[in-house]
C-alpha cells in the first residue's frame, strides 16, 4: 500500500485526476550528488488548494527538498513542506489558521520494479515507493499529499475547549442520574407489599 492510498481522504486525487501543484523531476536530470529542489504555490495554486482540501484558505505554501539517485534507477526526495491553512473551528465556528510544517521522506522507482514488490495484506506499516512515471518524479504532488495528511481533521482555536457536558462545577442535581444510582436506591428500598 502506497502513502497515497493508506489514507484515503486527505488531498489525494483520483487516478484520472491532474494534481493541482505538480512539479515534475525527471531522473536523468538529478547528478550523482543530488539536486536542490525548492518551489512555492502562486496565488492561484493556493486557491485550487484550499478548494481541493475543503479549506477555507491556504497560503505560503513551500517546499524544500533534496533528490539523489537511489538504487539502479530510482529517486529519492527527502525535504519539507510548509503552509498555513485556515479553517472553521469546531467549537466557535470562528476562522482559524494552523501552520504547517512537516517532513517527508519518498522514495520513487519504475513501475516495473514497483510490479516485484510483494506486501503481505496484513503489512499496514510497510510503504511502497512511488512510481517514475517515464522516468518522472512529481514531487509537488506527493509533497501536497503529505501537507494534507497533517491538516487538523477537528481545527480548533488554541484557547477554547469543547464541553460536551456542560459545566463540571454544576450541582450534582443538575447531573443525570447513574443508572447504578438508580438501582441501588431500588434495592435498598423497603418492600411496601
Amino acid at each position: 500500500m502506497t502513502h497515497s492510498e493508506r489514507d484515503g481522504s486527505a488531498g489525494v486525487p483520483p487516478e484520472n485526476e491532474k494534481p493541482v501543484f505538480s512539479h515534475v523531476i525527471l531522473r536523468d536530470d538529478v547528478p550523482p550528488n543530488g539536486l536542490d529542489v525548492n518551489f512555492e504555490a502562486d496565488a492561484a495554486t493556493c486557491a485550487a488548494l484550499a478548494d481541493r482540501f475543503q479549506l477555507e484558505a491556504i497560503e505560503a505554501v513551500r517546499v524544500q527538498s533534496h533528490i539523489v539517485p537511489f538504487d539502479k534507477a530510482g529517486l529519492r526526495a527527502t525535504g519539507r513542506v510548509c503552509g498555513r491553512v485556515q479553517q472553521i473551528c469546531g467549537v466557535t465556528l470562528e476562522p482559524v489558521w494552523t501552520q504547517i510544517d512537516e517532513d517527508f521522506t519518498i522514495e520513487f522507482q519504475p513501475a516495473d520494479i514497483l510490479a516485484q514488490f510483494v506486501i503481505p495484506d496484513d503489512d499496514v506499516e510497510t510503504d511502497l515507493p512511488e512510481a517514475l512515471k517515464d522516468g518522472q518524479a512529481d514531487i509537488g504532488d506527493m509533497a501536497m499529499q503529505y501537507l494534507a495528511l497533517a491538516i487538523p481533521p477537528w481545527p480548533r482555536h488554541a484557547d477554547v475547549e469543547f464541553d460536551a457536558y456542560g459545566d463540571g462545577d454544576a450541582d450534582d442535581e443538575a447531573q443525570p442520574a447513574s443508572p447504578f444510582a438508580v438501582l441501588a436506591e431500588l434495592r435498598d428500598k423497603p418492600d411496601e407489599g
